[in-house]
């Protein structure tokens, strides 16, 4: 979960004991919440930077990830746009897409 306003409407929808992993802040650098509310769904957040992981587990496991994809067991939502629709592209990643934005150097 990126931290911000996602971050905390997750909070306040939370089952009992859920566990909130914070994997990045480009969503905010704070989370308004509220602890009565962690409190009560006795809730966890816990921190993760890739920082702190040695470069040799990362490479590992990209290598494990990109070959989920290659076999398709991954499938991720893109968009691609060419190069001269720059312009569209920026425009549709600023609402969000729920999935990522490719622009394509080629076309």
């Amino acid at each position: 979960m990126l931290w911000g306003p996602s971050a905390s409407a997750a909070l306040m929808v939370a089952s009992p004991g859920a566990r909130l992993v914070s994997l990045g802040i480009s969503a905010a650098m704070e989370t308004p919440f509220s602890t009565v509310i962690m409190m009560m769904n006795q809730s966890a957040i816990l921190g993760f930077s890739i920082a702190t992981v040695p470069f040799d587990v990362r490479k590992k496991t990209y290598a494990l990830l990109a070959d989920y994809v290659r076999q398709g067991h991954l499938k991720l939502k893109t968009e691609v746009y060419p190069l001269s629709q720059f312009q569209t592209a920026w425009d549709r990643q600023q609402h969000s897409p729920n999935g990522k934005i490719i622009i394509d150097l080629k076309k």
